[in-house]
């Protein structure tokens, strides 16, 4: 039971890397994106799934992970990286421009934390270890908004839209 809770809570190891776990936990949700880009399978149900799944699977490891890594929120634990990545891109048209700024985006406010991401992730246990990656995609996601909103000729291909495909 161990080995699949490590799987999940490092997404397939991911956490494991040395430096810089979040980023490489990130990496690891942008590539099943672009694996699913490639193959045409993103709308935004699929997006929603991914988020909801990762979120899901976060809340109930998130007391293991912290007894078996004996710390709260531990670095090693990076599903909650992927689940705020798929928030900070499933409401946009999928693209390769959103696959890369929405994992720029959301490590901006990941590593940030600004208010009240700093707060949430003080609630007990996985809620908490989520709920602060979770507001960091909204904030990403916003962010996205507003370069499409600021920069429609760099967008062009980007098609940020909310709600695109609903």
């Amino acid at each position: 039971m161990d080995f699949l809770c490590k799987i999940i809570a490092t997404f397939f190891f991911l956490g494991n890397s040395p430096k810089m776990p979040g980023t490489m936990g990130t990496v690891g949700a942008a590539i099943v994106y672009s694996i699913l880009l490639v193959f045409e399978c993103l709308n935004f149900y699929v997006l929603l799934s991914c988020m909801l799944a990762a979120s899901i699977l976060n809340i109930l490891i998130g007391k293991w992970a912290e007894n078996y890594y004996q710390t709260k929120d531990p670095q090693k634990v990076v599903i909650d990286e992927v689940a705020g990545y798929f928030m900070t891109v499933m409401c946009f048209q999928p693209s390769w421009e959103v696959a890369i700024f929405g994992f720029i985006a959301f490590r901006i406010f990941d590593i940030w934390k600004p208010y009240p991401v700093c707060k949430v992730e003080k609630f007990p246990h996985g809620f908490g270890v989520l709920a602060d990656d979770l507001l960091a995609g909204v904030y990403a996601a916003i962010l996205l908004l507003a370069i499409g909103y600021a920069l429609p000729f760099i967008t062009t291909a980007w098609s940020i839209t909310l709600f695109q495909f609903v």
